[in-house]
């Protein structure tokens, strides 16, 4: 139960969440909790349009984080403490499986006028382990109802017994085949004195005739073995296009800034930088203008937070973005592509969008002169070190959400 005190969008209201009921339901009314157990799978990049009593928000991406299943819960807690009335109760709920999600506001429901600020909304939550004040910050995660169907090996055994199973019809003994008594043309015939069967008609049931030794088997030879195997299998794209300016690396972690067409502007992809200019120090316009303007100011940038937990100012809501070290610069350089493969043009994978091919900075001084600093060049496809005071590219990087 949800008391809502300042909505964004909405008067004050008393609220009672439940879910929906599943045609799949597998569990009674008791198991009216879920349960999340974390799970791994490939990013989603998509445009997805939520609304519910806290306002209309616009979400990019989904990456897979939880399986939720209906749980039954019974309170083992001496002093009751897990047991107070207040919960919601009712029909058995579905499997939800949760993504960890991108968003951003639309301001007045109106979606082209995107913001990443999410004002917190003060609320009070009522449940069966008492009542609670919280803050309703950035959307984190899209619960959405699945069908499981679980997937593994098995192996099924099985074993057939029954009683008296004979190794013959009879022991009526014989000295030839017609000695054998049967059905017209049955064929029995006459196998070391005893009459053998031809035929399974002639053998007692859950037995058969092996037409070898014409003597009745018992299932077989007694075991059976079977084994399925289901298999499935999930591809996940390592460069993933987050549609807010930035590529999120699913190999490394690393988020980079996605680079746009033209020249003069902060992402800009022909603009350059000087690395130092006083020679040796950061003190050059990669650093004091590139840097500074994408964290919205020198230093520590311009974020702030109103609750601990979100932040707004720098680019993308985030005031850590740096140049990326020699190693981290050189894991985004793909020889398959652009003037290092068969094609033309930078070698990189396009979802980084245009890509000078060229030498871009990293942050990585020269251990041989403190003069140079390294950098990677996305035509030759190599790595090298030159003058800190010379223009090359830079694409900034930060560590990752």
């Amino acid at each position: 139960m949800i008391t809502q005190r300042t909505p964004r969008s909405f008067g004050y209201s008393v609220l009672m969440i439940a879910l929906a009921t599943s045609a799949f339901a597998q569990f009674d009314t008791q198991h009216d909790h879920l349960k999340c157990y974390k799970i791994t799978g490939g990013a989603i990049v998509t445009k997805v349009q939520t609304d519910n009593q806290f306002g209309r928000e616009m979400i990019f991406k989904l990456v897979p984080k939880f399986l939720c299943a209906p749980t039954q819960k019974t309170c083992v807690a001496t002093d009751g403490s897990c047991g107070k009335p207040g919960a919601p109760s009712g029909d058995p709920v579905r499997h939800f499986k949760c993504y960890k999600v991108a968003a951003k506001e639309c301001p007045n429901d109106n979606c082209t006028e995107l913001t990443g600020r999410f004002a917190p909304v003060p609320a009070e939550l009522i449940d069966q382990f008492g009542t609670e004040q919280v803050n309703i910050g950035v959307p984190k995660m899209l619960c959405a109802p699945v069908e499981k169907i679980v997937t593994r090996s098995t192996t099924t055994t099985t074993q057939c017994v029954p009683p008296n199973c004979p190794t013959t019809t009879t022991t009526m003994p014989c000295a030839s085949d017609s000695d054998c008594p049967g059905a017209a043309g049955s064929g029995r015939v006459c196998i070391a004195g005893t009459c053998g069967c031809n035929s399974t008609t002639d053998c007692f049931p859950d037995t058969f005739c092996d037409p070898s030794s014409h003597t009745c088997q018992c299932c077989g030879g007694g075991l059976t073995t079977t084994t399925t195997t289901t298999t499935s299998t999930t591809t996940t794209l390592r460069f993933v296009d987050n549609t807010d300016g930035t590529v999120t690396d699913n190999e490394t972690g690393l988020q980079w800034e996605q680079k746009v067409a033209g020249s003069s502007c902060l992402h800009c992809v022909n603009d350059t930088y000087i690395w130092s200019s006083s020679g040796t120090a950061p003190d050059g316009t990669a650093f004091t203008s590139f840097l500074a303007t994408l964290n919205g100011g020198a230093g520590v940038g311009n974020c702030t937070s109103g609750d601990g937990s979100t932040q707004t100012g720098g680019f993308n809501n985030h005031c850590d973005w740096r140049l990326p070290t020699i190693a981290e610069l050189q894991t985004i350089l793909d020889k398959s592509q652009g003037q290092c493969g068969a094609g033309s043009g930078a070698c990189i994978d396009p979802t980084f969008g245009p890509t000078a091919a060229s030498r871009y900075w990293s942050s990585t001084t020269s251990a041989s002169n403190p003069f140079n600093a390294w950098f990677v060049s996305f035509f030759g496809g190599f790595a090298s070190s030159d003058i800190k005071t010379d223009n090359f590219f830079v694409r900034a990087v930060r560590g990752g959400s």
